[in-house]
C-alpha cells in the first residue's frame, strides 16, 4: 500500500478530466451521502475516498475494491458489493472510457470479485439465527399430522341463458306548440287613386 504523498502524486498525474470528475461537487455528494447512510464519522468517512484514490492510481487492483472496503468498513461481503455497485455506477461510470484509455483500468474487473476469507458472504437471517442457537439432542421433530384425503366434489356450471327482447319502437315526440301564435290581419282593398283634371279657364272671358 502506498503511502499518502506517493497516493497524491500518483494522483496528481491522472489527466485532467479524471482528476476534475474525481474532485466535482457531484462525486464528492455521492461520497458524503453514502457516508451518511453507513453512520460513518471522524475518520471513517476517509475510508470511501481513500479506496477510490487506491483504486484509480493502481494501487489496488479492480478485484480486490469489494474486499478491501469490505475489511476497511468492517462489513459483510455483499453489503459491500452494493456500495461498490452504487462507486461504480455514480463516481467511476461517467469515467469509464478514460481509465480504460489513459489509466489502463477496467472497471468492470470489480464485479468479479469473490469473499475473502475474512468476510464471507452474509448468510439469510433465518440461517443466521439457527447458526447461533446450539442444537439440542433432546429434541424431536414432530411430523405434522396427515390431512384427510377429500374426494373432489363435481360442480357442473351452466352457461347462462341468453334472452333476446324485441326492440322497442320509439313514438317520436311531436313538435312543441309556439305559445304566441301569429295574428293574421284582413287584407284591406287597396286605395286606387285617379287623376282629375280640372278644366282650364277661358281667357277671352
Amino acid at each position: 500500500m502506498m503511502n499518502k504523498a506517493d497516493l497524491r502524486k500518483k494522483f496528481d498525474e491522472l489527466p485532467d478530466k479524471i482528476r476534475e470528475w474525481l474532485t466535482s461537487e457531484r462525486a464528492t455528494y455521492v461520497v458524503i451521502d453514502i457516508n451518511e447512510r453507513l453512520d460513518m464519522a471522524g475518520p471513517l468517512v476517509k475510508i470511501i475516498p481513500t479506496t477510490i484514490l487506491r483504486l484509480v492510481t493502481k494501487d489496488i487492483e479492480p478485484g480486490e475494491f469489494i474486499n478491501i472496503l469490505s475489511e476497511e468498513l468492517d462489513i459483510d461481503f455483499n453489503s459491500a458489493k452494493n456500495i461498490a455497485q452504487e462507486i461504480e455506477e455514480k463516481i467511476l461510470r461517467p469515467i469509464e472510457g478514460q481509465l480504460r484509455r489513459e489509466a489502463d483500468i477496467d472497471i468492470k474487473l470489480i464485479y468479479f470479485a469473490k469473499p475473502g476469507p475474512g468476510h464471507p458472504e452474509a448468510q439469510p437471517k433465518e440461517l443466521e439465527i439457527l447458526l447461533r442457537q446450539p442444537a439440542d439432542q433432546n429434541d424431536s421433530i414432530t411430523p405434522a399430522p396427515a390431512q384427510p384425503i377429500q374426494t373432489p366434489i363435481a360442480i357442473r356450471v351452466e352457461p347462462p341463458k341468453v334472452v333476446v327482447e324485441p326492440p322497442v319502437r320509439q313514438i317520436p315526440t311531436p313538435p312543441p306548440i309556439p305559445q304566441n301564435r301569429p295574428t293574421f290581419q284582413p287584407l284591406r282593398p287597396p286605395i286606387v287613386r285617379l287623376p282629375i283634371n280640372f278644366p282650364k279657364p277661358d281667357q277671352n272671358q
